[in-house]
């Protein structure tokens, strides 16, 4: 391990992201809250794009993005396609969530059924599929295979741990 540049803006946990050639993106996660409010800590909004120097990879030149599609959410399942230079993103809860799967404000934390992507190419943003079926939350990653987008595990409906394992199907021209 090395030092690289740090991410800059507000420190968060729950973040995800991925890398693809020399490219980072990271989104959301959640950021500890002013000192006695509550809820304890909160969706972060922040979205970031690193660009690694390819002479010194401990050199990211981070720059902030515009939003993505959706609300701030905490615990995405993100992944990296080479094949359509796509960075996806899926599930993920806007109350960002402890190991019960109840949101660190108490109440139930439901996943998002919107999953996205940014396109690398066009430096933009995409929705994928607002009606992801079964979303889950706490993903720690996504596999990008010429079947689709697939989910392995998470936190599904009514905060029980699954092991289903969810095929998205690519669109015809990311194939």
């Amino acid at each position: 391990w090395t030092q690289a540049t740090p991410i800059p803006g507000t420190p968060v946990f729950g973040h995800a992201g991925a890398l693809l050639d020399d490219t980072i993106v990271l989104v959301d996660g959640a950021y500890r809250n002013s000192p006695g409010a509550a809820p304890p800590y909160l969706p972060s909004d922040q979205c970031w794009i690193g660009k690694i120097d390819r002479h010194d990879p401990a050199r990211i030149d981070w720059s902030k993005l515009t939003a993505h599609p959706g609300v701030a959410r905490y615990g995405i399942a993100a992944g990296a396609s080479e094949k359509d230079h796509k960075i996806y993103f899926s599930g993920g809860s806007a109350n960002p969530v402890g190991y019960t799967g109840l949101g660190l404000d108490g109440k139930p934390a439901e996943a998002s059924a919107m999953t996205f992507a940014f396109n690398l190419r066009t430096a933009q943003w995409e929705v994928f599929n607002e009606n992801t079926p079964n979303p889950t939350t706490n993903n720690r990653g996504l596999l990008i295979t010429d079947e689709g987008l697939v989910l392995v595990g998470g936190m599904g409906k009514d905060q029980q741990p699954t092991a289903r394992v969810t095929v998205l199907p690519l669109p015809a021209k990311a194939r």
